[in-house]
């Protein structure tokens, strides 16, 4: 795919923004924040409780993240099937370190438990980004072989989500664009992950 084309990829994610920021009845900041700390920081004390639309772009993501871990997964354990050793372990590398960027959205570990246990956020992103370096040493000529532009974009919207969320902690007009960046970058990851695990295991023509 020539580098043009992902902009193909992020029109549907693109489309989900601009519709949560576009429409006049609900608060954005509603439907994108994560629920758990939605419930923590902004439900008013005398609120019956919250919306049942709170934090559905954060659970959307949510599920974008397991498919692209459900997808490499499976590819994974069929190519280690089929012999082919290395593009499974690949694939199943790829499907680990997404499982844990996917519980780390859905249960909250670097800025929840992690941060329970005074550990700061710096160093809980630090050692999932040596993980991924790591991987990416370890698998850089499977990755070279692979539409990484696609990859490289992914890497670039959720380092400014992660940015934004170390820099500018707990403001809403930030937390907007953390929240989008997050939501575009997880998008273009499971592309990436669904577009390799589907290339590598489909028939030869």
């Amino acid at each position: 795919m020539p580098p043009w084309s992902y902009c193909r990829i992020l029109l549907l994610p693109i489309a989900v923004l601009a519709a949560v920021f576009g429409q006049p009845w609900l608060d954005p900041w509603t439907l994108l924040a994560d629920p758990v700390q939605w419930i923590q920081n902004e439900l008013p004390p005398d609120s019956p409780g919250p919306p049942f639309y709170i934090g559905v772009v954060s659970m959307l993501g949510g599920l974008i993240w397991w498919t692209g871990a459900v997808a490499c997964g499976f590819a994974g354990l069929l190519l280690r099937a089929t012999g082919e050793r290395r593009l499974g372990a690949f694939l199943l590398s790829a499907a680990a370190f997404t499982s844990l960027l996917a519980l780390d959205d859905l249960l909250l570990i670097h800025d929840g438990y992690m941060a329970h246990f005074h550990v700061p956020e710096a160093v809980t992103m630090g050692a999932y980004g040596l993980w991924f370096l790591a991987h990416g040493v370890h698998f850089r000529r499977e990755i070279l072989a692979t539409e990484h532009g696609l990859l490289a974009l992914a890497l670039v919207l959720l380092a400014a989500s992660a940015g934004i969320d170390l820099l500018a902690p707990g403001t809403t007009a930030w937390g907007y664009g953390e929240e989008s960046f997050k939501f575009l970058g997880l998008s273009s990851w499971c592309a990436y992950h669904c577009r390799i695990a589907w290339m590598l295991t489909r028939p030869s023509p």
